[in-house]
C-alpha cells in the first residue's frame, strides 16, 4: 500500500511538471547618454526648473555633468502581458517622504490603490497635487501619515507647500505587473507563461520607452533595454544553456581544424 501512494506521488509530480523548467527573464535597463543629454536640453530650456545633483552651467572651468538617473529611485518599469487581465488595485502601498522628494522619485500604482506617505524627515511637510481635490496642502510632521485614494488612471505631479524643490510623481496606470530593478537597472523575472509582453519606462511622470519580447517555450531569456530618446524596441536574446554550450564547442574544433 506504501509503495502505491508512493507511486501515485511521484506520477503526480511529473504530470504537474517540473518548477525549475519555468521560463526565467532576465533583464537590464540601461541609462544611455544621449537620453542623458536629452533630458540636460530639456532642463536647460525650462528656465523655471530647479536642477540638483549636478552642475549644469557652463563657466570654462568646470565641465558640465549630464543629469544623474538612478533606475531604482527614478524609474517607473510596467510589465504588460497581451490578452492578461489586469492586476488591480495595490494593498495599501507606504511611501516615505523625505526631505527634497519620495524615497522614490517616481512611484507606479494601479487605479484604487491608496497611498499612505509617512514623513521620516525632521522637518514638516505639506504635500499636495495640483488638480486633485483630495490631495491639497495639509501640515505633516515627523512619523505621521497621511491616506491618499487614487482611483483613475493619470499623472499626478506632488509638491509640497513648504518645500519648493521637492518634486515626486505618481503614475496611476493598468498593468500585469510592476517591476522592481536596482541600481544598475536589472531586474529578474520567474516562472513567466508562454506569451507576448511589453516593457514600458516612465521618468519624470512620462513614458520613454517601450519594448515587446516574447516567450515562446522553457528557456531562460535577455532583454536589454538602452533608453534612448524618443526609445522603441525590440530585442531579445534568447538563451538555451546547453544549445549554447554545444555550438562553442563545435566552432572552436572547427577553427582548430581550419589552423
Amino acid at each position: 500500500m506504501l509503495r502505491f501512494v508512493a507511486l501515485v506521488a511521484v506520477l503526480a509530480f511529473c504530470l504537474s511538471g517540473n518548477p525549475t523548467l519555468a521560463t526565467r527573464v532576465q533583464g537590464k535597463i540601461v541609462v544611455t547618454k544621449e537620453l542623458r543629454e536629452s533630458l540636460s536640453e530639456l532642463e536647460g530650456k525650462n528656465r523655471t526648473a530647479v536642477n540638483t545633483g549636478y552642475w549644469n552651467e557652463p563657466n570654462g572651468v568646470i565641465q558640465v555633468v549630464l543629469p544623474f538617473v538612478n533606475p531604482s529611485r527614478d524609474l517607473g518599469v510596467v510589465l504588460i502581458k497581451d490578452g492578461a487581465a489586469d492586476r488591480g488595485p495595490n494593498d495599501v502601498v507606504t511611501v516615505k517622504v523625505l526631505a527634497g522628494s519620495l524615497e522614490k522619485n517616481l512611484v507606479v500604482i494601479e487605479p484604487g490603490t491608496r497611498i499612505k506617505f509617512v514623513s521620516v524627515d525632521p522637518y514638516d511637510h505639506e504635500l499636495y497635487s495640483p488638480g486633485m481635490k483630495n490631495f491639497l496642502p495639509e501640515r505633516q510632521s515627523r512619523n505621521a501619515f497621511r491616506p491618499i485614494d487614487f482611483p483613475v488612471e493619470g499623472v499626478f505631479d506632488v509638491h509640497c507647500k513648504l518645500f519648493s524643490h521637492f518634486k515626486a510623481w505618481i503614475v496611476v496606470t493598468r498593468s500585469t505587473d510592476v517591476l522592481t530593478v536596482d541600481s544598475k537597472g536589472a531586474f529578474t523575472l520567474e516562472d513567466m507563461e508562454p506569451g507576448k509582453y511589453t516593457i514600458k519606462v516612465s521618468h519624470r511622470g512620462s513614458w520613454i520607452h517601450e519594448q515587446s519580447f516574447e516567450i515562446t517555450k522553457e528557456r531562460e531569456i535577455q532583454v536589454e533595454i538602452k533608453l534612448t530618446p524618443g526609445g522603441k524596441g525590440k530585442a531579445t536574446e534568447e538563451k538555451n544553456s546547453d544549445t549554447d554550450k554545444g555550438k562553442k564547442k563545435n566552432g572552436k574544433k572547427k577553427r582548430r581544424k581550419d589552423k
